[in-house]
């Protein structure tokens, strides 16, 4: 007897975990699954002021963008410095890498409250880069957007 109540509730759990995880059933109705076969947009997230995190960043950025990778870099916190036209002297290879990468024809968008925080505004920033706001960060990680933090 015990044992047939054990697999009536088994079976009945595994059909409720099925049923929630099946695409076609009234629990996953609805769900957004990500293409395996499709390529996503890649965000670069490059928060550090570090010099080699940010070299090694914008060039996986770069290389993506140029083998044909929808690309876009998106920078906060420290990582702003990067963007600014005369930028500290650690981060000048980390600035002419941001140049080179849009003028590759990528996107860098900046977060305008961590601009001020660092003591910078939108005058001070490298022609090209975008100021972020709320529809253009929904935009940019939208749906299976692949993030790579930095």
């Amino acid at each position: 007897m015990q044992t047939t109540l054990k697999r009536s509730l088994f079976t009945a759990v595994m059909m409720l975990a099925l049923l929630c995880i099946m695409p076609g059933g009234q629990a996953g109705a609805g769900m957004d699954v990500a293409d395996p076969g499709r390529e996503y947009p890649l965000v670069v997230h490059i928060s550090h002021d570090d010099p080699q995190a940010g070299d090694m960043a914008l060039l996986l950025a770069t290389n993506m963008l140029t083998g044909g990778r929808d690309v876009a870099v998106f920078l906060d916190v420290k990582g702003v410095k990067a963007a600014v036209k005369t930028p500290p002297k650690d981060l000048q290879s980390v600035a002419a890498k941001v140049r080179s990468f849009l003028s590759e024809g990528g996107r860098v968008v900046v977060c305008p409250h961590c601009l001020g925080v660092s003591g910078f505004s939108q005058e001070d920033l490298i022609p090209g880069t975008e100021i972020g706001s709320p529809h253009r960060m929904a935009h940019l990680l939208g749906a299976h957007a692949v993030v790579i933090s930095y």
